[in-house]
């Protein structure tokens, strides 16, 4: 499990502008995040998601593993350990690209940190599809994104960033939006996990 050593600043709302050539019905930068809907009003919204029981948090991976997929693994622990902080129901789904960056399979833990299965292609889109859970997609870094941004659907979270570093502060500010007490949370857990290494260590006899 990663451990995550991070600040989440104040949100602020900044004006809306221009990304990409297109406009969205609402458009906010926040922190440095472009966040955009057509639908409903991120203000609202995302505390409206927040109060959502069941998350599906699903990360992109490749099959043959890239160096920003352990970066995108972390983003999607932020979500878990925030998500289970607030008793909330989350399933990993873990989106699987091959080697044209296509989705092949994916694996999920069904909502059980203990298991692992793979499923197909059309399983995994069929849930991603449903509308009984929230969706917090966390796509892999793409050169071409030249803003990093969130599109806010209808019960779904889709992240777009140019590198791994984006995507990680990206996920840290909309959990920070979307509770207020997610510092404490990811904080209590960074604590927890540096206690368990500290006893470690010393159980082994390591400096």
């Amino acid at each position: 499990m990663a451990v995550f050593f991070a600040v989440l600043a104040v949100v602020v709302w900044g004006s809306a502008f221009v990304f990409a050539g297109r406009t969205s019905l609402y458009s906010y930068n926040v922190n440095g995040l472009l966040v955009q809907s057509n639908s409903f009003d991120p203000k609202t919204y995302f505390a409206e998601l927040g109060d959502s029981s069941i998350f599906i948090v699903s990360p992109e991976m490749h099959e043959t593993v890239s160096a920003a997929d352990s970066q995108v693994f972390n983003a999607s622990n932020v979500f878990s350990v925030v998500l289970n902080g607030n008793s909330k129901t989350v399933v990993l789904l873990y989106r699987v690209l091959d080697s044209g960056n296509t989705l092949s399979y994916c694996i999920t833990n069904k909502g059980d940190v203990t298991k692992s299965e793979k499923i197909s292609k059309e399983d995994c889109l069929a849930q991603l599809s449903s509308e009984e859970s929230v969706k917090i997609l966390l796509d892999s870094p793409n050169d071409s994104v030249a803003v990093p941004y969130v599109l806010l659907e209808k019960k779904r979270l889709s992240f777009k960033t140019k590198n791994p570093v984006q995507l990680g502060n990206s996920a840290f500010i909309v959990a920070n939006i979307m509770y207020s007490n997610a510092a404490d949370v990811i904080n209590y857990s960074n604590q927890l996990i540096s206690d368990l290494l500290s006893k470690k260590t010393l159980n082994t006899g390591g400096s």
